[in-house]
Formats: structure tokens, sequence, C-alpha cells
């Protein structure tokens, strides 16, 4: 009985034994191999790729191949009377044989795999450009019996290989071939003979090869040429009769060689040529010889050459060209008739030349010339007539030259004119009614000059403006101040306007009123402030704004009215701190709106709740501290960047304004990791929606958290727990949500509530004011350090009294509370707990103290402050005063503030000692610093000194939890002093260990 173990061990023999066999008898390959069947025609070549011929030919054959589309294709086919096409890649030789029935065969070089050997050392008589290793798959030579038994070829293409001889009669059984192709070989020899017998080809392209010479009777077989290539090689001259026996070549390409001249009869037997090219060579004149025989010439290209002047009838026979391209030389002058006879040229360019000026004698007999191109030169003025010969120009490009002026008049005689390019000059001025007469024109461009004004009806085409056909005009990059009523109104039929890169400061309310039609308007990177004269009312088809770039401040509601066709808009790079919550209610078509690099601190997305079509807002680098998705918002947005703001948390609700397969930009944002950011990491959440660049969303708070990736978190590490985020003073400090703008905040009303928190310190004897000081909360105020005279650091004020705001009634001070390092002046500040025995009407809304952060933040936005002060000698009166913070400060422990005083006096009696500075807009409760100083006068040019209350925030909260906790019951019974011996304040030691300790990252 045989072992089972040994009949495993037999069988696995056999099966290697098998695939061995196939491998050394059928020979190893890394292509997909065919099977053994044949084609009646023969098999198609291993490494090629083989089909019938149709109307797709061998479009995306490569493609196709390199996803295995093909395999099998061509096994079993039919005889197909139209043969078949072969396509090969990275051959070495040429297959042997061809199938018989390959009528048209493609084969690719391959030189992927080509790696340089080392450089010969100098004379070992070896030149080593390059010297090609086994590993090259590309074909390098053709033998005389490569195609016998391919009579039925038609259409070759040896393309990218590595060719470098052309043999006699190599190609001689070819008989029928009529398109031989070879661009980007090697060629550098070819044979008298290697073209014998190829009296049917019609298409021979030797292109981007090595040729230095031709041979004399190379194409002596070719009688029935149409197309000859032999561009990118380096022949410098041709003999004399090379081109005789191609009576009737059609289009000859001798671009990118280095003829310098020719014979003069060299093209005297191309009678049929239609399309000759010469442009990339050495040519530094042009013979009208050269073209006497070619009558039927249609295009002639010279561009690239060293040609430095047109004489006189240069291309007098040429009566049938209609393209003449004389680019790219070094053209100084056109002799007068120099287009003598060129009555049916219909394009002519002499772009990037050095023409200074252009005669209308040398631009006679151009009477069907459509367009001129003499951009890139050296013309500085136009003179009238000079386009008198060019009644049928319908385009002309004068762009980048060095013309200043343009007269009236001096376009008038192009009647038909449609496109006009002026931009890249010098005009400094655009004068009334410069362009009339041009009734047909279309399109206008002026960019890049340094245009200044816009006369009335500068644009002004045909004597009734709704017959102008002007469509596009452009004037980007000038030096445009203001747009007036008058300078635009003549073109009521634009559809796109581009304004962008000037110094517009002004836009005339009916500026734009004209503009019914209009779909794209830019003003981007102007120094436009302000927009809300309805400049845009009557633009209601346009469907892209772009006011990047300028320095808008905010968007109210009318700024945008009228808008509806809006779908894109870019109000990126401006200095926005405020959005109306109405500025986008008429805008139902928006698809994209960008309020990139602006100043925004927050934004409520019931702004734009009413866009059904938004899909993309960008909203990075603001100063966004918060976002409110909360409400029914009906927004599915598939792009929202929020990137590099100062956005602490971002609740799930964002998530209820995006679309599936969404992208949410975070990255850059100080993210505190707490519960309301779980759903970052739940998996249900993240397949609906993508975290761009979710490996750079890093905690910043909590402190346990700090600096970890939020995608590697564990849903049990995010939670909310207030002590580990704020510490037991959180409630005193500002939060981040609190710095809402309030673009519509009333200033009077939001004086009055500053004064309402107003502390006023006056002596009870006299009335005299001690200082000045803010309400905290409804029983504690913090004043000046100077008002308490007792030099222990808790004590009673007996003989003083408080008045809140304006009110009659006052208060008086159950305890004062000093710093302990009141001897500092930066510290010199007290804390009052002043008596509740009376029911004090006291706003409801209180002060927030701000961090140094936040106060550096919003300087760089809104660098405004207001203060309420004391004003005026004898029987002072609470006042409020604005101010602006002073960037550089000598004082670095200070704030430095100049503040401005009444209208009508050049200074004004002022006590500062104590007076709450706030930041930002005026009723915004932010707390930023403590006046410094007595009474004394106060101008405009002078500067004042505040106390940050950053550097005291800590000390308040501390000194006011501790006198809560441990009195708020002797209070209570209306005994505070009882507990005055048990408080644990923070001493001068403490505090001071606490101002050196180096901050912790």
């Amino acid at each position: 009985m045989i072992n089972m173990p040994t009949l495993e061990k037999c069988v696995a023999i056999c099966m290697l034994a098998s695939v061995l066999c196939v491998l050394f008898v059928d020979g190893y390959n890394t292509y997909p191999r065919r099977s053994g069947l044949a084609s009646i025609w023969g098999t198609c070549p291993t490494q090629c790729r083989c089909m019938a011929l149709n109307s797709r030919g061998t479009r995306g054959v490569i493609e196709d191949w390199s996803s295995a589309r093909l395999d099998g294709r061509t096994l079993g086919d039919e005889p197909n009377p139209l043969g078949r096409s072969m396509v090969c890649q990275g051959l070495r030789r040429l297959p042997k044989p061809i199938p018989h029935d390959v009528t048209k065969m493609t084969i690719y070089g391959d030189s992927s795999s080509q790696v340089a050997r080392p450089a010969v050392p100098a004379g070992d008589g070896v030149q080593n450009d390059r010297i090609p290793l086994i590993s090259d798959t590309q074909i390098r030579y053709i033998t005389r019996d490569s195609f016998r038994g391919n009579a039925r070829m038609q259409d070759m293409a040896l393309s990218g290989n590595n060719i470098g001889i052309l043999y006699p009669n190599i190609f001689s059984s070819l008989r029928t071939l009529s398109v031989l192709s070879l661009p980007n070989n090697n060629i550098r020899h070819l044979s008298a003979a290697a073209f014998s017998g190829m009296t049917y080809l019609s298409e021979l392209s030797m292109s981007d090869n090595m040729i230095r010479y031709l041979p004399q009777a190379i194409f002596r077989p070719l009688g029935n040429l149409k197309k000859l290539r032999l561009n990118g090689n380096k022949l410098r001259r041709l003999p004399r009769d090379i081109f005789s026996p191609l009576t009737n070549v059609a289009v000859l390409d001798l671009s990118r060689n280095n003829f310098t001249d020719f014979y003069d009869e060299v093209f005297d037997a191309n009678t049929a040529l239609e399309e000759l090219l010469l442009n990339g060579n050495r040519i530094w004149t042009v013979r009208a010889r050269w073209f006497e025989k070619l009558v039927v010439l249609r295009s002639l290209s010279l561009r690239g050459n060293a040609i430095t002047g047109i004489e006189s009838h240069s291309f007098v026979n040429l009566f049938n060209l209609e393209e003449l391209l004389l680019s790219a030389n070094h053209i100084t002058e056109i002799q007068d008739s120099a287009f003598r006879n060129l009555r049916d040229l219909r394009i002519l360019d002499l772009a990037t030349n050095d023409i200074e000026h252009i005669r209308k004698e040398g631009l006679i007999d151009l009477e069907s010339l459509e367009e001129l191109y003499l951009s890139s030169n050296n013309i500085v003025e136009i003179d009238n007539g000079t386009f008198t010969f060019l009644r049928r120009l319908t385009r002309l490009d004068i762009s980048r030259n060095r013309i200043t002026e343009i007269s009236t008049g001096v376009l008038r005689s192009l009647m038909l004119l449609q496109y006009l390019d002026m931009s890249h000059n010098k005009i400094m001025e655009l004068p009334p009614r410069v362009l009339y007469g041009l009734s047909e024109l279309k399109e206008i461009s002026f960019d890049n000059n340094f245009i200044k004004t816009i006369g009335m009806d500068a644009f002004k085409t045909t004597p009734s403006s709704s017959q102008s056909k002007l469509t596009a005009l452009s004037l980007q990059n000038n030096a445009i101040k203001e747009i007036s009523a008058e300078a635009l109104r003549s073109i009521p039929q634009l559809k796109s306007l581009h304004l962008g890169h000037n110094k517009i400061k002004r836009i005339h309310s009916m500026g734009l009123s004209n503009f019914w039609n209009l779909r794209t308007l830019d003003l981007c990177n102007n120094k436009i402030k302000n927009l809300n004269n309805g400049v845009f009312k009557n633009l209601q088809k346009v469907t892209d704004l772009n006011l990047s770039q300028n320095k808008l401040r905010r968007v109210s509601d009318s700024m945008l009215s009228g808008m509806s066709e809006l779908e894109e808009l870019d109000l990126s790079l401006n200095s926005i701190t405020s959005i109306s919550p109405l500025a986008f209610r008429y805008m139902q078509n928006l698809i994209e709106l960008n309020l990139k690099d602006n100043r925004l601190m927050g934004f409520n997305f019931s702004y734009i709740t009413n866009l059904a079509k938004l899909s993309i807002v960008d909203m990075s680098s603001n100063h966004l501290f918060w976002i409110d998705t909360s409400g029914n918002i009906q927004l599915r947005l598939r792009d929202l960047i929020l990137t590099d703001n100062k956005i602490n948390t971002v609740t799930q609700d964002v998530t209820k304004i995006l679309a599936s397969s969404s992208i949410l930009g975070l990255t850059g944002n100080p993210l505190l990791c707490d519960c309301n950011m779980k759903w970052m990491v739940d998996p249900v959440v993240t397949r609906k929606i993508r975290l761009d660049m979710e490996n750079d969303l890093i905690c910043k708070l909590p402190n346990r958290l700090h600096g970890l990736r939020i995608r590697e978190l564990d849903p049990d590490d995010l939670t909310c727990d207030v002590q580990d985020i704020q510490g037991d003073h959180g409630s005193l400090m500002c939060d981040d949500s609190h710095f809402r703008m309030r673009s519509l905040f009333n200033n009077r009303l939001g004086e009055k509530t500053i004064l309402k928190r107003h502390v006023t310190l006056m002596d009870n004897l006299r009335n005299n004011v001690l200082g000045n000081g803010v309400l905290l909360n409804e029983n504690w105020a913090l004043v000046s350090g100077d008002v308490v005279t007792d030099d222990a650091q808790i004590s009673t004020m007996t003989g003083v009294k408080v008045r809140v705001g304006r009110s009659k009634s006052m208060r008086t001070v159950a305890s004062a509370i000093r710093h302990p390092l009141t001897s500092w002046r930066q510290y010199n500040v007290a804390l009052l707990r002043l008596d509740n025995t009376r029911k004090s009407k006291v706003s409801k809304e209180s002060p927030c103290l701000m961090t140094e952060k936040q106060f550096n933040m919003i300087t760089q936005i809104y660098p405004k402050i207001t203060l309420s002060t004391r004003i005026g000698t004898g029987r002072s009166k609470l006042k409020p005063r604005h101010g602006k913070i002073q960037s550089i400060c000598k004082y670095p422990s200070y704030l430095c503030v100049k503040v401005k005083g009444s209208k009508k006096r050049a200074s004004e009696y002022m006590l500062l000692s104590g007076s709450p500075l706030f930041l930002g807009y005026s009723g915004d409760l932010n707390l930023a610093g403590l006046g410094f100083g007595t009474w004394d006068y106060v101008s405009k040019a002078s500067e004042s000194l505040f106390i940050p209350v950053w550097t005291i925030s800590d000390w308040i909260s501390d000194v006011i939890h501790e006198f809560d906790s441990v009195c708020s019951k002797d209070i209570s019974i209306g005994r505070p002093k009882q507990c005055l011996g048990s408080l644990q304040l923070p001493s001068s030691a403490a505090l001071l260990a606490k101002i050196r300790q180096p901050e912790n990252h």
C-alpha cells in the first residue's frame, strides 16, 4: 500500500516538472502569454497587441493594455479586409514574423530602464554620451528582411526607439506603405536608397532625430509624398535639388534645425506646397526668391529665427498666402510694401520682435487681414491712419509694448474689430470716446497699464448705448482710484468686468447701474472700505463676485442686496469684523462663500440657513472664538474650512450642516478636548464626515491631554471637568464665546451699560471724589489702591461712601483688601466688599476679566477702547470716553492708551485713577485695565497708563472665593468683621513666587 505523504510528494514533483518545462521550452516572459490558438494570418507576437481595424484605430491601446482589457481580443478573429492593427512596446528587435494581415503597426520604445555607464576616460576613442545596457528595450536597427511578407502594410510608426542608421532598401518590401513615422529615434545616417521602392508613400516623418546631412537622391523614389517632417534635427544646409522629386508635397516642416540660409531654387519644384514651417532656425533674412514658385502656399511660419527686417516685396509671389507667422525674431523695421500682394492674408503674427514704429505703408495690400499680433515689441506710439488699410481686422493685439497714449480716432478705421488687447503698456489715461466707431467690439483688455482716470464715455463705441456689443472689459493692475457715474455707463451689454488690483476707494452709487447683463465682477485687491450705497442693486445676473483683498470691515444688510443669482462670493483678505444676520438673505443660488483671512470673532450659521445650494464655506485664518450651529439650520455643506482660528470647542451640532462625505477643516485651533468633542472619535460620525488633516488635530486643553492627537484618544478620555479646564476663578474670566461682535450695537446704549458698572469713591464729609473703580459683581468692586489709606491688608473704610453709576443712593464699604504688592505701582489695586443691606439696582451684566492672550488677539482686530471716568473741576461728572490702544508702550508693565477728549476742548481735567478700561465695541464688558494716576489734564496727544487686569486676575479670584466661602454666614447675620481673622489670603511671598515661576508648555 502506497504511503500517502509519498504520493503527495510525487504529485508535487510532477507539477513542478510541468512548470519548468513550460519555462524552458516556451521561454520565461513577464508579459501575459498567448494561448496556442493562432489566427489564420499568423500569431500576434509576444509583447504586442493586435486588433481588427475599425474607426477607433489604436487610440487608447496602451491604456487598455495596462489594464488588461485586451487579453484574448485577437484570438479567433475572422479575416478583416482592412487588416489588423498591431501595437507593441518595449521590444529589443522587430518581431519575426510580423503577421501578414497587419496593415498598421506601431512600436513604442521603452527607455525607462536605461542606465548610463560611467564615462570612459578621454583618449580611449570612445564616444560615451550614453552607452545602453542590455536592459534597454528599444529597437536599434532595421534589416532588409525585417518586413518580408508584409506587402499589405500601409501605416508604420517606430517611435521613441534607438534606430541609428537607415540602410539601403530596408523598406523595399513595403510597396503599399503610405505613412512612415520614425520620430524620436537616434537616426544619424541615411542611405540614399533607404526609401527605395516606396512609390506609394504619402507621409514621412523623421522628426526629433540626429540627422545632420541628407543624401542628394534620398527622396527620389518618393514622387507621391504629400507630407514631409524633418523638424528637430541637426541640419545646417540642404543640397540644391534635394526636394526636386517632391512635386506633390503639400506640407514641409524644417523647424528646429540649424539653417541660416537656403539656395534660391531649393523649393522651386514644390509648386504644390501649401504649408511651410521654418521655425526655430537661425535664418537672418527672408529672400523673395525662395518662394517665387510657391504660388499655392497658404501658411508660412518663420517663428523663432534671427530675422532683423522685412524688406519690400519679400512675399510678393505668395498670392494665396493666408497665414504668415514671424514672431520671436529680431525685426526692427518693416519696410514699405513689405507685404505687397498678400491680399488673401488673414493672420499676421509679428509678436516678440523689436519693432519701434509701424507705418501704414508697411501694411499696404493687407485688405483681407483679420488678425494682427504686435505684442512684445518696442512700439511707443501709434499714428493716426496706421491701420487705414486693415478694414477687415477683427483681432488686434498690441500688448506688452511701451505705448503711453491713445489718440482719439487712432482706431476708428477698424470698424469690424472685435477683440482689442492693449495690456502691459504705459497708458495713463483713457480719453473720452477713444473707441468710438468700433461698433463690433466685443472684448477689450487694458490690464497692467498706469491708467488713473477713465474719461466720460471712454468705452462708447456706437451712437446709442443699446447698440454696443462689448461683453468683456478688463482693467486690472492699473491705478484707478474711483469709478464715477459716467465712466462705464455706455456699455450695458457687458458680461465680464475685471477691475482688480487697482486703487479704487469709491464706486459711485450709479457707477455699475447699467450692467443688467453682467455675469462676472472682479474688484479684488483694491482699497474699498464701504459698499453700502446700493452699488450692486442692479446686478441681478452676476454669478461670480470677487471682493477679496480690500478694506471692508462689515457686511451690512444692503451691501449685497439684489444679487439673487450669485453663485461664488469671495470676501477673503479683508478686515471684516461683523456680518449682518440678513446680509446673505437673497442669495438662494450661492454655492461658494469665501470669508478667509478676515477678523471675524464668531459666526452664527443661522445667517446663511436659507442658502440651500451652498456647498463650500471657507472661514480659515480669522479670529473665530466660536461658531453657532444650533437650531434648525437647513444647510448641507460639502466643505467647511475653519482652520487657523481660536476655536476651543466644536459640538456635534456641526454635523447637522454637513453633507455626507463632506470635509471639515479644524487644524490650527486650540482645541479643548472635553465631552463636547466625543463625536470626533465616534466611527459612525467619522464615516460620514472626513476631518481634514486629522493627524494634525491636536488637543490644547486640558493639560492632561495637551499635545495628543484627537484621533488617538479614547471616548473615555473626553470628559467635562470644569476645575481641570478653568480653575477656581473661571467665572470671573472672559470666556472665548463672550467675544461676539456687536455690529448693530447702539453706541449710546453701550455707554450707559458701562456707566452703570462704574464705581465712584467719595468722602463722607465733603463729597470729594477720591477715586474710581468698577463693580465686578453685586458686592465686589475693584478700585485703585490709592483710596485705601490704611496700611493693613484688610481694613474698613468708615469715612468713604460708594456711588454705583449715576445713582443717588450710596453704599458703604464692609471691608477693603489691598493687594500685598501695592508698593509696586503695577499692583496698586484694592478690592472692596460692599455692604448688602440695601437692595441696589445693578445691571445684570457683569464685566469679565480679559487674559493677555485675548487682549493681544482683540487689539489686532479692534484696538479701540471705552472707559468711564470723572471729568471737570468742582462738581465733576461721570462721562464715557473713547480711545485707542498704542501698539508700542515705553512702560511694558502697563497699557498705553490715547484717550479722546471732548471735541470742543483741546484737553480735559480728568481723574483716571481706578477708571475701568473696556476693550471692544461700546457695551462690551471686557475689562482690560484699571486707570493709574491722579487728577490731571488729558490731551489728545498724551498717553495714559492702565494696569492690565490679567496681572491681578488670579489674586482677585482667590480673594473673592476665600472671602465669600469663609464669611458668608457671618455676613448673612450682619457680623462681617467676625470672620476676617480666619481668612487665608494670598501672601506677598506666594504672589512673588507665582510671578517668577516660568510658564509651563
